[in-house]
């Protein structure tokens, strides 16, 4: 149990300091790292101020979906299905993925949880996670993703590791074999928040 806690600390941490950093490579004055990376930029179509919604396929029967508050990775088209994990809450949730759909924060949040079977899901996102940072490490170099930091306003101090850290994640759960979840305790003082 302690070694899941962990990795729920871990991957919020990690997590939540990714997203912010996508969130620069987004801004970034020189042209959006994102979209330079293929990915394609669908906004809310009620106008609101809602979070984008970055979409790239990365195998004919795979996408990943990012956004301010979390990512999705796994199937697509009306029939796919994969995880969505919260940026905030590193408790992989079963979601769907019909083709092209823009998907809000709250409609995502009561997703039931993914269980042990999903775990190849959440270990492959883990994977794309680290080649993106390998790209982008290799592409605009450290002193690019260090401004990203500092700009974020992250605690994070080594740039350079930031592959390797998502790697050993991925490594602690691959030598598991299971899917992050919070003990019973834990899910019951988070509810009493």
């Amino acid at each position: 149990m302690a070694q899941t806690a962990r990795w729920i600390k871990d991957g919020s941490r990690l997590l939540n300091q990714q997203c912010r950093l996508w969130g620069r490579d987004i801004c970034r004055p020189e042209g959006n790292v994102l979209l330079e990376r293929g990915f394609h930029r669908h906004r809310a179509t009620d106008g609101s101020n809602a979070s984008s919604q970055y979409t790239l396929q990365t195998a004919p029967d795979r996408l990943i979906r990012l956004w301010g508050f979390g990512l999705y990775y796994g199937g697509c088209g009306e029939h796919g299905s994969g995880i969505f994990i919260n940026r905030f809450e590193f408790e992989p949730r079963l979601a769907s993925a019909a083709a092209d759909r823009w998907h809000s924060a709250t409609e995502l949040q009561h997703l039931p949880r993914a269980s042990d079977a999903e775990s190849p899901l959440v270990r492959d996102a883990l994977g794309w996670i680290v080649g993106y940072e390998r790209w982008v490490r290799l592409t605009y170099g450290v002193p690019y993703r260090q401004r990203c930091l500092i700009e974020a306003r992250s605690r994070w101090s080594a740039p350079h590791r930031l592959p390797e850290a998502w790697e050993d994640l991925r490594a602690r759960m691959t030598s598991a074999s299971q899917v992050p979840r919070p003990s019973p305790s834990a899910t019951q003082a988070h509810a009493a928040c």
